[in-house]
């Protein structure tokens, strides 16, 4: 069952002996129980409280069985309960002992794991899910779309006297995404800042919250647009903050793998939802890809390719080089501005191709001409490169095998997403080498 504020008051006063709220953002069920604990105390302000994912059937048997001091039901609370952490044996007593407690009424919640944007709960969860199905309110909570978590904001605001300007809420979305959390603290420390008026896109990004996801983004969307020297003061914004040139690299990395999947897709004729099923993307990937689709076909595919070389070296410099790190990122960043660089419009020879430079063997890229490109896949010839020779035994032309099944895998192996917590696991992995 899904989530209904109507339903929820709706059971709240029909004496509901339980609520059970499960979802895979710790917000949303910590906001949905208390909602109903509000209402309850009312009735009964005295509540047992059972930290811990999992609390033993003893305490919760001990809780529920004293009497109330106000004379009426206990109210027992078990915030964050894990199921999975149980075994047979206790889960099995514990949805016993809910089942047959007449003077408490429970309020629970749990955090599931999502995949491909769907909760997945665990045989021990659907058990847990079903028993409280039985007794009482036990329902899951979907996250809020964009839109309902700008009229969120939007409240949240108001909630404090501040009100956002036209466009505001949208762009602290783009900053901090879909927590919920970071965006109450944002709107309270914005509102603030505003002196409790309206909170205006200068002001956040003044003073916002600086993601390495989202500035990242925000500098390959620049690098896109032609203005470099913004995305060098980003750059240097991002070094100033003391993050680590290697998270830096990896997020670069992470978006610029994005740009290079969606643009794949685009040409085979395949979907979003392909993208994100094929290479693990959670959560709202379809917002995030749909960003990267705009960006993408502006690109050729050359271009990609020679960012992602220079990413690639640059992953090697940090890890192997004894050189400044700062150093070494801004350098090879610069390298994208200089003549022949993947976006100097100086560069781009007859028909905007550009000239390439060729990848050194072992490198994304090497072994075939840059040239060959511009033509369809069954006019380009077979071209034997540094890192490939020619006969029987050379390896397949990376263009080759876009209607296959699954779309074919970047030249990086890399965690999707372009997180900064997976920057260091940027390594070399073509399918040539």
């Amino acid at each position: 069952m899904l989530y209904s504020e109507k339903e929820l008051k709706k059971r709240l006063q029909g004496g509901c002996p339980l609520y059970y709220f499960y979802a895979a953002d710790e917000a949303l069920v910590r906001s949905a129980a208390g909602k109903a604990l509000h209402f309850l105390q009312e009735q009964d302000p005295e509540t047992t409280v059972l930290d811990g994912p999992t609390p033993t059937v003893e305490e919760i048997v001990l809780a529920a069985g004293t009497i109330s001091f106000f004379g009426g039901k206990r109210l027992v609370e078990l915030p964050l309960i894990r199921p999975s952490t149980y075994s047979d044996k206790d889960l099995q007593e514990l949805c016993d002992t809910l089942a047959d407690t007449e003077n408490a009424v429970f309020v629970m919640t749990s955090v599931i794991e999502e995949k491909y944007g769907k909760l997945r709960p665990g045989k021990r969860e659907q058990k847990l899910i079903a028993a409280c199905e039985k007794i009482g309110y036990c329902v899951q909570i979907n996250k809020p779309g964009r839109s309902e978590l700008q009229a969120l904001a939007r409240s949240w605001a108001g909630e404090t006297g501040a009100a956002f300007a036209p466009g505001a809420e949208a762009e602290l979305l783009d900053r901090c995404g879909d927590d919920q959390f970071l965006l109450q603290n944002e709107i309270a420390k914005l509102a603030a800042l505003s002196g409790y008026g309206t909170i205006t896109r200068d002001m956040i990004r003044q003073l916002g919250t600086v993601t390495l996801d989202a500035d990242t983004f925000e500098m390959v969307e620049l690098v896109v647009d032609g203005k470099l020297d913004q995305a060098q003061k980003r750059l240097k914004t991002l070094l100033q903050l003391q993050n680590d040139p290697l998270l830096i690299t990896g997020a670069l990395a992470g978006n610029y793998l994005d740009l290079y999947r969606v643009l794949l897709a685009k040409r085979s004729r395949r979907s979003l939802a392909d993208v994100a099923k094929d290479f693990g993307y959670g959560g709202k990937w379809s917002y995030r890809l749909g960003k990267v689709e705009k960006n993408a076909v502006r690109f050729k595919r050359h271009r990609l390719e020679q960012c992602l070389c220079i990413l690639q070296q640059l992953d090697l410099d940090l890890k192997g080089s004894k050189l400044d790190a700062e150093l070494l990122l801004q350098r090879r960043c610069a390298s994208w501005r200089r003549p022949g660089g993947a976006h100097d419009p100086a560069a781009a020879g007859p028909g905007g191709g550009g000239q390439i430079r060729r990848c050194a063997p072992g490198q994304p890229g090497g072994g075939y001409h840059p040239d060959d490109r511009r033509l369809s896949r069954a006019e380009r010839p077979r071209v034997a490169g540094p890192a490939q020779t020619a006969g029987p035994g050379a390896g397949a032309d990376p263009a080759d095998g876009f209607r296959r099944g699954r779309l074919p895998d970047p030249p990086f192996r890399h965690r999707p997403g372009g997180g900064a917590a997976c920057a260091a696991s940027l390594c070399a992995g073509h399918p040539r080498q």
